[in-house]
């Protein structure tokens, strides 16, 4: 038999430590604010703050890359276009609908 189990997403405080967890091996610069970062995030699912921490280290090592710097630092900026782009990716295309 099949069940269907909804869950809702995270509250912003579970969120926020959504986000610590994923982060916490990362050099984040003193400009990241995890707790605001999670406001951004209101309504997104777990797994998507997961892609969000992923895509923002990313980012970090592309910025370091290309301005030749051997330390790689996450800073908010990073954060901010990891969650453009999760947005973005995640959004569902127009003309398609799961099969059901």
């Amino acid at each position: 038999f099949d069940e269907i189990i909804e869950i809702p997403p995270p509250t912003g405080q579970d969120m926020a430590s959504i986000l610590e967890i994923h982060s916490r091996d990362m050099p984040l610069s003193d400009g990241v604010d995890l707790q605001r970062l999670s406001l951004s995030l209101a309504g997104q699912s777990a797994a998507d703050a997961a892609a969000v921490c992923r895509e923002a280290a990313a980012c970090g090592v592309r910025h370091a890359v290309a301005a030749g710097k051997d330390d790689v630092v996450v800073e908010a900026e990073h954060f901010e276009e990891a969650i453009n782009f999760v947005r973005r990716a995640s959004r569902p295309v127009v003309g398609l609908s799961p099969r059901g």
